[in-house]
């Protein structure tokens, strides 16, 4: 019985949390306010409810506050009798390599996808025969991070990259792979590139609570030429694959 509880304040949580997403982004249209990524964690929810001061009334945005606190105290408490009575709760499933050092000398293939898979980076166009990445202000401050650090971090080299509308594509050489000194493990040179584009996004949409990207990454460990090359591949032709499969071209 609890862990049907614990099953059903999830769906609530998730309800709450889509349709307030959903309420803004209807609201977004008439009022014309920033874009919204969406958050998660119940602190975070609460510091994103300033934003509703100028579409809800107060009351609204003080009941809307008790709710979410309410769910993640709930969800909290139930959980734990859940795993009391042998029930496996959902877990995060970890991408990275089990035993592998992700500081050693290689090139690594990463993809860093946006919250929600929103397009705040680029758009994608089809012009002069060709597709074109028009970069939006944060895509162009997402060009500049990883130029600033491809030139200024020791032992880490950005040696190609694409800004798709919702995502990343990067193939990151660190140590004597790219003749620098020292090796700063993957997860840190990511954990850069994420923390300096997210603060650079909240003071574009004026906003210090935002998220820009998702909590992880995928990366693919590339051992060989051929694998290298394919990769280089996947990124000169990914512009392209996105205007067919939205069928822009």
């Amino acid at each position: 019985m609890r862990a049907a509880g614990a099953a059903v304040c999830v769906a609530l949580e998730r309800f709450f949390r889509n349709g307030r997403f959903c309420v803004y982004r209807a609201a977004c249209k008439k009022k014309r306010v920033p874009p919204l990524s969406g958050l998660s964690g119940s602190r975070k929810i609460r510091g994103q409810f300033e934003w509703y001061h100028g579409i809800f009334s107060p009351h609204t945005v003080c009941m809307g506050r008790f709710l979410v606190c309410a769910l993640a105290r709930v969800r909290v408490v139930a959980g734990f009798h859940a795993r009391q009575r042998g029930y496996k709760m959902q877990m995060r499933r970890n991408l990275r390599l089990s035993g592998f050092d992700y500081s050693q000398n290689g090139f690594y293939f990463v993809t860093v996808c946006t919250n929600f898979k929103e397009p705040f980076l680029s758009e994608i166009v089809y012009r002069f025969e060709r597709p074109i990445s028009i970069l939006t202000p944060v895509g162009k401050a997402v060009e500049e991070t990883i130029q600033y650090i491809h030139n200024n971090y020791d032992g880490v080299s950005v040696e190609k990259y694409c800004i798709m509308p919702n995502h990343i594509h990067l193939i990151i050489a660190l140590g004597n792979a790219c003749g620098g000194r020292g090796n700063p493990p993957l997860r840190d040179v990511v954990g850069r590139l994420k923390s300096f584009t997210t603060k650079r996004f909240r003071q574009i949409q004026h906003s210090p609570h935002l998220i820009l990207w998702q909590r992880d990454y995928y990366e693919h460990i590339i051992r060989s030429d051929e694998d290298y090359a394919e990769k280089s591949r996947y990124i000169d032709e990914n512009p392209m694959k996105w205007l067919i499969t939205h069928h822009k071209i």
